[in-house]
């Protein structure tokens, strides 16, 4: 019943949905529009009605100069519903006018949601994306990429207190727009309600006016909203986290970013701010006898993000201000200039700084950046607690900059000689102070980049795990079921997964699941050759404790293929000796939150191997049932280098060598002639193994994870001949501990076409 509910509405939306484009000229389609005598401007103006419920796609594609015949409307109703809610409409102008409102959806008394509007071109007076009047506004949004609008909203709410408008967006990526606002109260109304969680975003174009994530002007509060400017935006007016205009309310929460920390640097000018007009607020209260008691402070944040001679008359009303340093950022280099001479007040404001990306030059001690400065005067009134942090965080000292290097940012005031000093001022007749600097008080090494290490330690890992399935499973199921077939060419495979911890100084846990395929033939009943391939995928975990330095955690996944020879000659008095030998390529990718907290390391590495081994036994026949094999093996892989690039720092894996010698022995058991148990135990060395990396950037080698060392290793296991003959499956499990610990099985078939 439920789903024929949903279908049916389904069904009922799609009839109903429209699409049509407007040209510019009435031509009397009531069905789909209405072109009537504006309601409030008189007969020589037209209102622009869309008719239709929801998921209507409405166009405005015409020259609005193009001749006497074009009717360019006053109020534009995208989509119009009294007592219903509107959502998942669409309005688009390529090119047009519309002098009055402009909604891509409103309603009375239902919600308004998901309506979105695009603007390509042309003109408009107020444009917003969802209005309701009785009811919430969410999810709606305004694209501007060119053409002028006076004032674009994108939602709006009034009618009644206990409405909300949140989750709404506006755009802007060109065109010149008076003023920009996420989401507002209706100015010709008396009521509305809460506006939260709404965002501006503009990347270009011009704003002549004011920007605010959301702006009420009624007994409500605006709250947790957004606005970010990045790339080449220019901005006239003042930019406001939230703005609200009567008392006991809040505009708490808001987060204001200025520039890009995905881009290296904005270069000066870049972002254009008026430093004449431009203030920047956190929370804004503009009913001067009514605001005493209202939070515009709390929770407030001002983002500076690879910013620099960033000129601005004021800031106010911030609790955090974070300075995202850029890689590219020059020594001696201002941030943010502030050219208002009279009292910039930062007493409540914490401020943090922290460094990204891999760095070009080393910082030395005493280097120093101007976080804030007062070029032309006045008083910056200082934090009370200068301690450098980042939001609500701890006191955060200890700056990683790229991958490598911590710096210890200390933050101090300096005074502008260039200008006359300024009479102490504040309770506290704290002295003139004009700059508000970063000076590097320590630096030191990042013992956390071992973790990248630990993945080239994890790729020869995982490669000597394949050579286990191919020393191992393989030679023996080649051997038998080429015996099987006559020495005729036969198959072989095996399928095989394991659990693995490699302890290389610290540890890294590696699931994964191999596969071995191949082609066998026996000669004069004593040698067995043939040819396989190999895959094998799997995830891994890489940790490591650095004591008081804290831990890092990196985690990702590897595959592999490759091919290779095998053969084994059975000797006279039951000796035999096998060798392989094999080549491929193995891939893998990497992610950290830990080498740099402020942002996140990740690669990819690909690189060739190669691998070989020889082994030597004897077979001790006990009785008809029973023997026991005693053996030796000895194996070498050598891991291709590459070069990646971390947080924008180069590191290069070099080439690493494997030589690892086992010597062991396996007890076999036929119970009948369909199926053989065996249980075996052996000891193994690895003589080499370091994961040697270097840091190119800094030239500095990183500490390199080691799997030298002893491994013992456990196993058992049966094999079953199977009625569908000549197909035999053996399963297989081993247990290590050691520089090798966890578990590793399979199964594995012998069998021929």
């Amino acid at each position: 019943m439920k789903q024929t509910i949903i279908l049916s509405i389904a069904l009922c939306c799609a009839l109903n949905a429209k699409e049509f484009t407007y040209k510019g000229e009435n031509t009397g389609d009531a069905s789909i529009y209405h072109l009537k005598p504006s309601t409030s401007l008189g007969n020589n103006l037209k209102d622009f009605k869309f008719s239709g419920t929801n998921n209507n796609k409405l166009t405005f594609h015409y020259s609005p100069l193009a001749g006497s015949s074009i009717v360019n409307p006053q109020d534009v109703l995208g989509t119009e519903e009294n007592d219903q809610d509107v959502y998942d409409n669409k309005f688009i102008m390529i090119n047009g006018q519309a002098n009055g409102f402009t909604y891509a959806a409103i309603t009375s008394s239902g919600k308004a949601y998901r309506n979105t509007a695009i603007i390509e071109n042309g003109t408009i007076k107020t444009l917003t994306g969802g209005f309701s009047n009785y009811n919430n506004a969410y999810e709606n949004k305004v694209e501007i990429k060119g053409g002028t609008v006076d004032t674009v909203y994108g939602a709006q709410i009034s009618g009644v207190d206990t409405n909300t408008a949140y989750k709404n967006t506006v755009e802007i990526t060109g065109g010149e727009i008076r003023n920009a606002i996420g989401a507002s109260t209706n100015p010709t109304t008396e009521h509305g309600g809460d506006l939260y969680q709404n965002e501006v975003i503009i990347s270009n174009g011009t704003i002549k006016g004011f920007i605010a994530g959301a702006h009420n002007d009624k007994n409500r509060s605006a709250y947790n909203n957004k606005v970010t400017i990045k790339n080449t935006a220019k901005i006239d007016g003042s930019i406001f986290g939230s703005r609200i205009e009567w008392g006991n309310l809040r505009a708490t929460g808001n987060t204001v970013t200025i520039g890009d920390i995905s881009k290296p640097e904005n270069s000066k000018n870049k972002i254009m701010l008026n430093k004449d007009q431009t203030i920047i607020y956190g929370g804004y209260c503009s009913n001067s006898n009514n605001c005493n008691k209202s939070d515009v402070f709390s929770g407030n944040t001002l983002n500076l993000h690879h910013v620099s001679d960033l000129e601005i008359k004021n800031i106010q009303n911030f609790e955090y201000i974070n300075f995202i340093l850029s890689n590219q950022l020059e020594k001696e280099a201002s941030i943010l200039k502030i050219t208002d001479a009279g009292l910039t007040d930062l007493s409540k404001t914490k401020i943090g700084v922290m460094m990204s990306g891999g760095i070009n030059t080393k910082l030395n001690i005493g280097d120093k950046f101007i976080l804030i400065e007062k070029p032309n005067g006045g008083n910056i009134e200082t934090p009370e607690n200068l301690a450098n942090t980042m939001n609500e965080s701890a006191k955060t000292t200890r700056v990683t900059s790229g991958v490598s290097k911590i710096y210890t940012f200390e933050l101090k005031t300096e005074t502008n000689n260039a200008v006359p000093p300024v009479p102490p001022q504040g309770p506290n007749l704290k002295p003139s102070v004009q700059k508000i600097i970063a000076v590097v008080s320590e630096t030191q090494d990042n013992p956390k980049q071992k973790n990248i290490a630990e993945t080239s330690a994890m790729m020869g890992g995982i490669v000597n795990e394949g050579s286990e399935a191919i020393s191992g499973i393989a030679i023996k199921n080649a051997n038998t079921a080429s015996t099987i077939s006559g020495g005729e060419l036969a198959n072989f495979g095996s399928i095989g997964g394991s659990n693995v911890r490699l302890n290389s100084g610290s540890h890294v846990d590696v699931k994964g699941f191999n596969f071995v395929a191949g082609i066998s033939k026996q000669v004069l009943d004593m040698i067995t050759y043939g040819a396989f391939i190999e895959y094998g995928v799997g995830n891994y975990d890489s940790y490591n404790n650095f004591g008081n330095a804290g831990t890092a955690h990196g985690k990702g996944t590897s595959k592999y293929i490759g091919a290779g020879l095998l053969a084994k000659f059975d000797l006279t008095n039951n000796y035999y000796t096998e060798a392989s030998i094999r080549a491929g390529k193995i891939r893998s990718d990497y992610k950290s939150t830990d080498i740099n907290p402020a942002q996140m390391a990740e690669f990819k590495s690909s690189r060739m191997y190669m691998g070989a081994h020889i082994g030597f036994g004897k077979i001790f026949e006990i009785n008809d049932n029973q023997n026991l094999d005693i053996y030796s093996k000895f194996f070498i892989t050598r891991l291709g280098a590459d070069t990646i690039e971390v947080i924008g720092e180069k590191i290069k894996f070099h080439t690493s060598n494997s030589m690892r010698a086992r010597i062991g022995t396996r007890y076999s058991n036929g119970f009948n002639d369909s199926i053989w148990g065996y249980a075996g135990a052996a000891f193994e060395r690895e003589f080499n193994s370091d994961a040697k990396a270097t840091n190119l950037t800094q030239n500095e080698r990183i500490k390199s994870p080691t799997l030298k060392g002893n491994t013992a290793i456990w196993e058992l296991g049966t094999k079953i001949q199977t009625p569908i003959k000549p197909l035999n499956i053996e399963i297989n499990l081993q247990a290590m501990v050691g520089k090798r610990e966890g578990v590793s099985g399979g199964i594995n078939a012998e069998f021929k076409f």
